[in-house]
């Protein structure tokens, strides 16, 4: 992957605030440390604001394969894509939170927002089934085939849940959004 000299630079910039020294080595740096440096370069630079997401499959609710930038309506403001687990304590109170404020509500029934709920990890088909059905019937919700988005390395996920902001385009605003950021106008 060609990464352009600006976010090169970007990148190496973070990677040496992680790896105190490393701007400073004075020995070589062993191929274990460079094949490391170099998968942070690339997650850093995967699916970062201001780039087009990656794009994927999953099973919906009612069984049908579909693609995220297919499942995004055009018309909504943002979108909220959510990658979570149904065996996930965080996951299920982020669900409750985006449920139960009235705000987010109401940009989902205006279509200001949509909400995407995906499961990137392989899952039981019945717990993932058992809870799908428990959140609202106006997000979207699916899980990857054979854990296909973790497996395949799609997005960076630091952790479960992982929210990030896209536009109508398919854009990806914020990556890694906050539970505190996701008041929405």
């Amino acid at each position: 992957m060609k990464i352009p000299a600006l976010q090169l630079t970007s990148a190496l910039a973070a990677m040496a605030s992680a790896v105190p020294g490393l701007l400073y080595a004075t020995e070589p740096v062993s191929d274990a440390d460079r094949a490391l440096l170099d998968y942070r370069i690339e997650v850093i630079a995967k699916n970062r604001p201001g780039t087009v997401s990656t794009d994927f499959r999953f099973i919906d609710r009612r069984g049908q394969s579909r693609t995220l930038h297919s499942a995004i309506n055009p018309s909504a403001r943002y979108i909220l894509l959510s990658f979570f687990d149904p065996d996930c304590r965080e996951c299920h109170q982020l669900a409750n939170h985006l449920a139960g404020t009235p705000r987010i509500r109401e940009a989902v029934s205006s279509g200001t927002l949509q909400i995407i709920f995906i499961t990137p990890i392989d899952t039981d088909p019945e717990l993932w089934q058992a809870y799908a059905s428990t959140l609202p019937c106006s997000w979207t919700v699916g899980y990857s085939p054979a854990g296909e988005i973790d497996a395949d390395e799609l997005y960076t996920l630091p952790s479960i849940p992982t929210l990030y902001l896209l536009s109508p385009d398919s854009t990806i605003l914020i990556r890694n959004l906050h539970l505190a950021e996701t008041e929405f106008p």
